[in-house]
């Protein structure tokens, strides 16, 4: 990597063939790898970095040599190459390459050096919303801007639905969001390059750091302590946090992560009282139980590899996501109705929700992106029962069933809250198939009874109730069935499977 001149470019990135174009501007040091240009690309571009990616530069392939190799291909690599090395002049260029299927071209154009006033780390401007993902590369999205601008086209419920219930607007641009994040990427890199030649001989363990937070915070109540709300609490903690090695440094926030999100992880949020799961006699009986198998299956790549590397963002490789939808334990409807690729872990709901139930549960510990097996985790495989109900705690009672919907913070709870109320609900009249909407006026009443919670959108309610508790939860684990399109989670009518009634015993109701 090239030192000669540590000043700045802004850099310009196009996107290829976008009409109207879109694009971002943005200051950069001269000494920027391409490996991290990478990372500047993905936040700008509003992407996650799942699929590959390569440079090119005067026939040049410049990219992660270790993924070049795997395809039997060579590559520079790309943390050898600097900005420095390639601007020689103002309107000098090169191409970044993402995702080889969507295959996403930015032109990198240099859009001279930095001028009086300009700042590292800051977008200067830019337009146009960026394409979301797996959606088809231009052509496709250009296909999925005229479907989502006509509410009766023929393939609009089905696009808005991928989407994510979110409103997509072509022409936003919000720079202030892409600036914190590449502020964030220059701060990272700040601590990174400081750590590394560092005068402090003294360091500390992810260990000793939490044992001094945990006596700073000691007789305190969590939910009320916040790194901006305590000028020496957040002073000491500073200071601590430039001890950890950057490895460590990074590890520590999914450590406090569980503190500051709302209590520890050994307490559960929501009781489950008055419900107790049998232990069935014929074991086979649990692998009618899709979720358990598909955790227990990615617990198996655990076992085989000794442990499982997270990408960047912490997700599952696709390579496993593919292996893992391929056993078939839960069908995901725009997979097989519409034929959406398995490309990445969040293109399927339930894998998504099976990764962060293992990681919630105990039985592997997650550091450095890495997932391995816990003691605890080896022994609570070892009996299905066991697992079962340790695994099912868990997604009722610290998992957020809005995780992935897009419904107000008015409904924050909504169906987890006396979740045992609709198994009471199910054990009582789930013998035939009934509306959704019969359980939730039901639930919707005990919630205004019990707890004085009361919304005024019924239909949203009923319709935010029934998505997370059947179409999700209960689905998940094997104890309802829903009539008619039930990958789609349209269906409006629920009865419980004979598993609901070998393994739920309803206690003290």
């Amino acid at each position: 990597m090239s030192n000669k001149d540590i000043s700045g470019f802004r850099v310009k990135l196009s996107l290829q063939d976008s009409e109207p174009e879109i694009w971002r501007e943005v200051c950069l040091p001269s000494d920027f790898s391409f490996a991290e240009l990478h990372d500047v690309i993905q936040v700008l571009m509003s992407w996650d970095g799942y699929h590959l990616h390569q440079f090119k530069h005067n026939g040049q392939d410049i990219g992660d040599p270790e993924m070049f190799e795997e395809y039997g291909e060579g590559c520079t690599d790309e943390q050898e190459i600097a900005l420095g090395d390639v601007f020689k002049r103002k309107g000098s260029r090169f191409e970044y390459e993402y995702d080889f299927g969507d295959s996403w071209g930015v032109d990198v154009i240099c859009g001279g050096k930095m001028k009086p006033g300009d700042q590292l780390f800051t977008v200067i401007g830019g337009e146009m919303a960026a394409p979301p993902e797996d959606c088809g590369g231009i052509p496709g999205f250009y296909n999925m801007i005229e479907v989502l601008s006509d509410p009766e086209h023929p393939d609009y419920d089905m696009l808005f639905e991928w989407m994510g219930e979110m409103d997509f607007d072509p022409k936003e641009f919000n720079v202030e969001i892409c600036d914190i994040a590449v502020g964030a990427i220059g701060r990272r890199r700040s601590i990174n390059i400081s750590g590394a030649s560092s005068d402090v001989d003294e360091k500390i363990s992810i260990e000793t750091f939490m044992d001094r937070f945990i006596s700073r915070i000691d007789g305190r109540d969590p939910d009320q302590i916040g790194w901006s709300e305590d000028e020496e609490f957040l002073k000491a903690m500073q200071e601590d946090f430039k001890l950890l090695s950057p490895k460590d440094a990074v590890d520590i926030f999914e450590e406090l992560d569980d503190v500051f999100q709302g209590g520890s992880s050994n307490e559960p949020v929501i009781e489950r009282a008055g419900i107790e799961f049998k232990v069935l006699e014929d074991k086979s009986e649990y692998l009618k139980i899709p979720m358990l198998n598909q955790i227990k299956f990615l617990v198996s790549i655990i076992q085989k590899e000794g442990k499982l590397k997270l990408t960047a963002i912490g997700a599952l490789p696709p390579k496993y996501v593919k292996e893992l939808y391929a056993q078939g334990y839960i069908k995901d409807y725009m997979i097989e109705e519409y034929g959406f690729k398995v490309s990445r872990e969040d293109s399927v709901m339930s894998i998504v929700f099976a990764r962060i139930i293992l990681e919630m549960s105990d039985i592997v510990k997650k550091r450095s992106n890495t997932l391995t097996l816990t003691k605890k985790g080896e022994k609570i495989i070892a009996d299905d029962a066991t697992f079962f109900e340790h695994i099912i705690d868990v997604a009722a009672t610290k998992f957020n069933w809005g995780y992935f919907d897009g419904y107000d913070e008015e409904y924050e709870g909504f169906g987890q809250i006396d979740s045992s109320y609709t198994f009471v609900l199910l054990n009582k009249f789930g013998d035939e198939f009934r509306l959704t909407e019969f359980y939730a006026e039901l639930y919707c009443k005990h919630l205004k009874d019990f707890h004085n919670i009361r919304l005024p959108d019924l239909d949203s309610a009923y319709r935010c109730y029934s998505i997370r508790s059947f179409n999700r939860f209960l689905v998940f684990f094997g104890l309802v069935e829903l009539k008619d399109n039930v990958l789609s989670m349209k269906s409006d009518q629920v009865k419980t499977t004979e598993l609901f009634k070998k393994l739920v015993c309803i206690q003290d109701v």
